[in-house]
């Protein structure tokens, strides 16, 4: 994969400038590591394990009142009220996922985050 064109940039101007990198996967939920001088000096884990069993049983309430209720009507909305509950968990874990990602990068007084 290549380094996007502004990364290189900023890194031939000040080859030793400190870098996060972050991987968002799935079993967690973002892999961060913080570089300096093409060296690895601090690591970081954000798990969302509570988060996965919290929208899994979400998901398993609407799947429970979808099989009680059956087909639906047409023009009728679907749980409207579950369904917003698990889109608020996903946004808000984003958001503090995101905020996680910003505090660390500024521990370790890194101007530059790349997500891979």
């Amino acid at each position: 994969m290549d380094t996007p064109q502004k990364a290189k940039v900023q890194l031939a101007a000040n080859p030793e400038i400190p870098i996060v990198t972050v991987d968002l996967g799935v079993n967690r939920l973002a892999v961060m590591g913080a570089f300096l001088h093409d060296k690895l000096t601090a690591t970081q884990f954000i798990h969302g394990g509570k988060l996965n069993h919290h929208r899994h049983q979400l998901l398993n309430v609407i799947a429970n009142k979808h099989r009680q209720s059956g087909k639906l009507q047409a023009n009728v909305k679907d749980h409207v009220v579950l369904w917003k509950k698990v889109r608020n968990i996903d946004e808000n874990a984003a958001r503090q996922v995101a905020r996680q990602i910003v505090d660390f990068a500024i521990a370790y007084e890194a101007p530059v985050i790349v997500f891979e």
